[in-house]
């Protein structure tokens, strides 16, 4: 016992040692890499001119691909019960998270997430590499806490004009879970470096973003369903309060985008809006929840469409168990300006008039919710309010009339 003891003991002395050595060469690493890379950026500084400097930082940082932010769920449902441990990137609250150049994320290591994979690479049996996203961004990605944008490592006024770039080019994709979109809007790595109001050498972010795609991440419906809700002996009112509570949860992280639109009204702004669901098999819920999913997003997708000129917005749907392919829904969205502005006046003074709208399952009195329809009504509901015969149609067949669906829905006070 005696040996054991003694070599335990060994061998905590031998972790703390590691522990300080990689400390210190850690400090090293950062403060030689720091110094470097400042030599580097003022020379560039010095010699080039703007134009050339532009060019740079376009071969540094432009991105075919969407810039990955936010909570990382871009390629896998979203799990609420799990985001303790879920990886958050390019969304930093400070550079020095991870203040080691090899590591551009913030917040979570992705090795130490349980996955069941040591890499992110699967050898194919043709020897090619394949990489898997699901659970972390591409390694040669430039995310928003990368180290060529931290002033530390590159300079005030190289960090400046590489963010102004950055984000002027770039398409940033947001899944709409843990105020994620809020964050990229207000959440400002450079602003401690460039906090004096007379500094016009930055500018935020969320006055230069021109490109933005919005993923509605609405697959975990049934997944994150609570269990009582999912016995047989749940009533359809329980499933059907669970249905609401999902899609205000939606309909709240959504109208962050109204602050983005009211930053960056000098520019163009394009939108897309994924609609990612994985909806139940059996056919009529499945349209009736589709039905209510598109009402949740609606408001929002017509506010950006029509909230200022230089707006360009596209809806996209992707459920794996409908097909291989995103859908176009941008057709379904049909309504001319004064129309909205119509249906807007009539709810006017109505903080949550989207339940109006909801299809509320059969068995369900609605005399008893005090709002919305029942799912009997779908059809005459699409065809009136959406112009469609379908929940899966993607383009609008019909005018809208006014009736008893639009403008006004059905509602008594309270009811949301």
């Amino acid at each position: 016992m005696n040996i054991v003891k003694k070599l335990q003991q060994e061998l905590e002395t031998a972790v703390q040692e590691e522990a300080t050595v990689n400390a210190s060469y850690r400090k090293h690493l950062i403060r030689c890499a720091r110094a470097d890379c400042l030599q580097l950026t003022k020379m560039m500084h010095e010699r080039l001119p703007r134009e050339l400097r532009d060019l740079v930082y376009q071969y540094l940082l432009v991105d075919e691909r969407p810039i990955l932010a936010g909570p990382y769920y871009h390629f896998r449902k979203y799990d609420p019960h799990t985001r303790q441990n879920s990886l958050h990137v390019g969304l930093p609250r400070s550079f020095d998270a991870h203040d080691i150049p090899r590591n551009a994320i913030d917040g979570f290591d992705t090795d130490e997430e349980e996955v069941g994979l040591d890499s992110d690479a699967v050898i194919l049996p043709d020897g090619r590499v394949k990489h898997d996203h699901s659970h972390k961004p591409p390694s040669d990605m430039v995310l928003p806490n990368s180290h060529v944008l931290n002033p530390s490592y590159v300079g005030e006024s190289f960090a400046a004009e590489a963010h102004e770039v950055y984000y002027t080019n770039n398409t940033f994709s947001i899944c709409n879970v843990e105020r994620a979109i809020f964050e990229f809007i207000f959440t400002e790595p450079l602003r401690k470096f460039f906090n004096r109001k007379d500094d016009e050498r930055f500018t935020p972010r969320a006055a230069l973003v021109r490109n933005l795609q919005i993923r509605i991440k609405m697959e975990n419906f049934e997944s994150t369903m609570p269990f009582s809700v999912q016995q047989d002996y749940a009533t359809e009112e329980e499933k059907y309060a669970y249905e609401r509570n999902f899609l205000r949860y939606h309909t709240i992280y959504l109208k962050y985008l109204g602050n983005l639109t009211g930053w960056s009204r000098r520019r163009e702004l394009n939108i897309e809006f994924i609609l990612m669901t994985d909806l139940p098999p059996n056919p009529l819920p499945k349209e009736r929840i589709f039905v209510n999913m598109l009402q949740a997003i609606r408001d929002t997708v017509y506010t950006n469409m029509y909230i200022r000129k230089g707006m360009t917005i596209r809806v996209t749907h992707y459920d794996e168990a409908i097909g291989p392919f995103p859908r176009d829904l941008t057709g379904l969205f049909s309504l001319t300006k004064e129309q909205w502005e119509r249906e807007q006046a009539v709810h006017h003074g109505k903080s949550r008039w989207v339940a109006d709208f909801y299809l509320a399952p059969e068995p369900i009195d609605v005399a008893t919710l005090g709002g919305g329809f029942s799912e009997r009504e779908m059809l005459p509901l699409l065809r009136e309010r959406w112009g469609i015969d379908s929940a899966f149609d993607t383009k609008c067949k019909y005018p809208i009339t006014e009736g008893r669906y639009w403008p006004k829905g059905n509602s008594r006070p309270g009811w949301v």
